[in-house]
């Protein structure tokens, strides 16, 4: 697995300038109220696992903290699997750095002899010199701010563990449903329905019958015009969600479904390893889809086996459907589910004179905007 990870560093451009430092934080540390001490943690130890690992650019300022590991890994291999994350995120990085600063010898001397070949130096220090480096990077004055601002970061990761759990949890959800439901993810995204399909039109699912009546869809956009899908019950709760601005309240008497594309730091774990485990397509790196409902009590909750397979069929209806055709009448497209053969009919309805135009196509609301670590 090593050489592995090895490879993947090597096949990114080397900037010898660039220097990072890191290691690893035990997540039971985030256990109590308190903000834990980022210095105490570089003194970890084989038995406080699972760990996050963290890795901070010394240049650019741009960090990363892995989703935590299982408990059985290594602290050692949770620094690693870390680095070669940051390292190949290209919208943070897309590089390897000259050089790693780490605080632990146990870590330094892990991965000094593995990032020899990677050509990247490891050098060892002592903590409070990693943390007065980060002063002037920081723009922070005292020790205790960056400390705060370190584990603050830290804590949204483990609290995205504890509120959003893996897909897999959903209920009867299996590896089987998620590999057909990542298939239509992909196809819906490479043919790009929401190129002509506004926000302000909806989606309209005459058949098959539709659980829980989600019966109409909406796109999402994000700012980065990365797509999405949500489902509603009614045209009322559609006309609502664009109204509100506020997901928490509108969420607290809708019930709806929705289907984003996030980048691997914003999905539980337990996606994450699924899909690298399995090896199931994504549209890029930085795109996995994720689907989630915000109930009424503010968690978030996994799509059961129907509402997994329904959308499913309607990825892959958008995927093949004629919009155009869509726009004139009804029409009825057959695809291929986990659950067989299934017809799709839909229609497009133009909600536009019925509903304020938003500023631009991102003001829909996005559940995963209201995710731990991001202001909406």
């Amino acid at each position: 697995m090593f050489n592995l990870h090895i490879q993947r560093l090597n096949r990114l451009p080397l900037q010898r300038l660039a220097v990072w430092q890191g290691g690893v934080m035990p997540v039971g540390m985030f256990n109590g109220e308190d903000i834990p001490d980022p210095i105490a943690a570089f003194k970890v130890s084989p038995y406080q696992g699972p760990y996050v690992g963290y890795w901070l650019s010394l240049q650019s300022a741009h960090s990363y903290t892995s989703n935590p590991e299982a408990p059985h890994v290594d602290p050692c291999i949770a620094a690693l699997n870390a680095l070669v994350q940051f390292a190949c995120d290209t919208e943070i990085a897309g590089y390897r750095p000259g050089k790693i600063v780490v605080s632990n010898k146990s870590i330094a001397d892990y991965l000094q002899p593995l990032l020899i070949d990677a050509e990247i130096q490891v050098e060892l220090a002592d903590e409070m010199q990693m943390v007065e480096a980060l002063l002037p990077l920081m723009g922070m004055n005292t020790l205790d701010e960056v400390l705060e601002s370190m584990a603050s970061q830290m804590q949204d990761v483990v609290d995205m563990q504890t509120l959003v759990p893996p897909a897999v949890t959903g209920y009867k959800v299996t590896h089987q449903h998620l590999a057909r439901f990542a298939e239509a993810a992909e196809a819906f995204y490479q043919s790009k329905p929401w190129e002509k399909i506004d926000s302000l039109v909806l989606i309209q699912i005459h058949e098959p019958r539709a659980p829980r009546r989600l019966k109409y869809a909406a796109v999402v956009l994000d700012e980065n015009n990365e797509p999405g899908l949500t489902l509603f019950s009614s045209r009322k709760q559609y006309q609502s969600y664009l109204l509100y601005d506020d997901i928490e309240n509108w969420a607290s008497n809708a019930d709806c479904w929705q289907m984003t594309f996030e980048p691997q730091q914003r999905i539980p774990a337990g996606d994450q390893t699924a899909w690298q485990l399995h090896g199931w397509p994504l549209p890029h790196a930085n795109a996995y889809p994720f689907v989630i409902k915000l109930d009424p009590t503010g968690t978030f909750t996994r799509p059961p086996e129907s509402i997994l397979v329904y959308l499913e069929g309607l990825l892959r209806a958008l995927a093949v459907a004629d919009i155009d055709a869509l726009q004139d009448a009804p029409g009825t497209v057959k695809v291929n589910t986990f659950a067989g053969s299934a017809e799709y009919r839909l229609s497009l309805i133009d909600q536009s004179e019925n509903m304020p135009a938003p500023e631009s196509r991102n003001d829909v609301l996005r559940m995963a905007d209201y995710l731990p670590g991001n202001d909406g």
